[in-house]
């Protein structure tokens, strides 16, 4: 159920106790005696936080940390300015959320992880000055998303620790780290009143008791060895929002369905295999199973560019002197560490793309330059190489310093030629590799071209969708 007064009341006439002292978030089903737990839905919750977050001026924790929203505001314009996402989604859209209140993503991309760790790059790494003091918000952002991720797992293979389902092998862990939130959430304070006793308090006694719910939960049914996991997502209440929104598109323009209207809107759909989710409807399936899926064959390192070479030759008369680069161009710490943290993906595509053991080697380099990556790394990610790093800078400097051929057509095509002329010999120089290839079949060219299209296309797909 969401946190609407009249269902919290509901639940309290059934004999649960929706409170913070003693919690009891189940009732007794009159006929089985069973324990029926009640759940307020960490969806609804998530979004109320962020309202809260967003909307109290002197927030603070047990130790008396502010946890200001000034921080997040201060990222997006930081992004903004520099024209580069230290690794978040966060944009002016998540700051003008009254506007979509309803929209679960922006909640929950914004109370993230990725959030949190570009907080701490920014105040720790660079230590710019409007992120100091910013350890009790980032630490606020990260048990949020910890605690929804918890209450959201879907994947029973999955590795993250805060998104495992819940079995015999962490259920001890588990148990430790629901405690340590519901202790976090208790201690918790608007202008020094206890949050759970504010107007804003029904987000964050949802999450505690939905955290109550799990660990109990999980008492009776994994520690007694009944079930082998527990994925919390199948006890969200999307599964009942998708099935009203079924029964909802049956009555057209209806949508508020009388007794018999009902039966017959049932009636239709049992005679479907399956349910056809509607993409803007309450809630949205987070696990797709995709059917007849069409994919398209991949190009090869030896025609992904020259492929439009040859077409843009008659356009070399366009290039003038002034696409060259010049040295006025400067980038900031902040470009430089998103760059390479940025490079170390490039890296990883490529290889997907690429025979050549030699070449693959040249990619991947021994130590990590990116403050960023190591802060996001769960090792898992990729170190580039210094030669596919400075590959990037050089197409970065030539996004920035030509940006108007962005505008044209085939600016990919362009901007590679501009910035295959800034590109010094001694990038991929693998003399020994170069003399056992065939005069037609240069793979440092190849490659080079190859690293440079790859960051264009990323990057020229963010500025189009900045723009729109």
């Amino acid at each position: 159920m969401d946190g609407c007064a009249s269902n919290i009341a509901t639940m309290q006439c059934l004999g649960a106790n929706i409170s913070k002292d003693n919690a009891r978030p189940y009732f007794i089903h009159p006929q089985t005696k069973e324990k029926v737990y009640v759940m307020l839905d960490a969806c609804h919750m998530i979004k109320l936080i962020r309202n809260a977050f967003a909307t109290c001026k002197n927030m603070h924790d047990g130790n008396g940390n502010r946890i200001e929203w000034q921080y997040i505001m201060n990222l997006v314009q930081l992004q903004e300015e520099e024209g580069l996402h230290a690794a978040t989604k966060v944009t002016k859209r998540y700051l003008n959320w009254q506007q979509e209140k309803m929209n679960v993503k922006l909640a929950a991309q914004t109370l993230s992880t990725d959030v949190a760790n570009a907080i701490d790059f920014c105040a720790i790494d660079l230590q710019l000055q409007q992120f100091q003091n910013s350890a009790a918000t980032s630490l606020f952002i990260k048990n949020m998303n910890n605690i929804f991720d918890l209450l959201n797992s879907r994947n029973f293979l999955c590795k993250n620790k805060s998104q495992e389902p819940i079995s015999l092998s962490n259920i001890d862990r588990v148990k430790e780290d629901i405690k340590k939130y519901i202790d976090y959430l208790n201690n918790l304070y608007i202008d020094n009143v206890n949050i759970m006793s504010t107007k804003k308090k029904t987000g964050f006694l949802g999450m505690l008791i939905c955290l109550v719910c799990i660990r109990d939960i999980s008492n009776e049914l994994i520690a007694t060895k009944k079930m082998n996991f527990l994925l919390t997502y199948k006890m969200s209440q999307d599964h009942i929002e998708m099935f009203f929104s079924a029964i909802r598109s049956k009555g057209g323009h209806n949508n508020n369905p009388s007794a018999k209207q009902f039966c017959y809107a049932y009636r239709r759909l049992l005679h479907h295999t399956k349910l056809t989710i509607l993409l803007h409807g309450n809630a949205i399936a987070q696990d797709n199973t995709d059917m007849l899926n069409i994919r398209y064959p991949n190009k090869g390192i030896d025609n992904i560019v020259n492929d439009f070479i040859e077409s843009e030759k008659e356009n070399e008369g366009d290039i003038s002197d002034e696409t060259f680069i010049t040295e006025r161009w400067c980038t900031s710490n902040y470009i430089k560490d998103v760059v390479a943290y940025i490079a170390g993906f490039v890296t990883r595509k490529v290889i997907k793309k690429i025979k050549c053991d030699i070449c693959q080697k040249l990619l991947i380099g021994t130590d990590n330059v990116s403050a960023l990556q190591e802060r996001k790394c769960r090792g898992g990610l990729i170190n580039a190489s210094n030669d596919v790093i400075t590959l990037c800078y050089i197409a970065e400097k030539v996004i920035r310093e030509h940006s108007s051929v962005i505008n044209k057509q085939h600016p990919i095509e362009r901007l590679i030629l501009i910035a295959l002329s800034c590109v010094s010999s001694t990038i991929f120089d693998n003399v020994l590799h170069m003399f056992e290839q065939a005069p037609l079949q240069d793979h440092r060219t190849d490659l080079i071209k190859f690293v440079l299209y790859t960051y264009l296309q990323l990057r020229l797909r963010h500025i189009s969708v900045s723009k729109n």
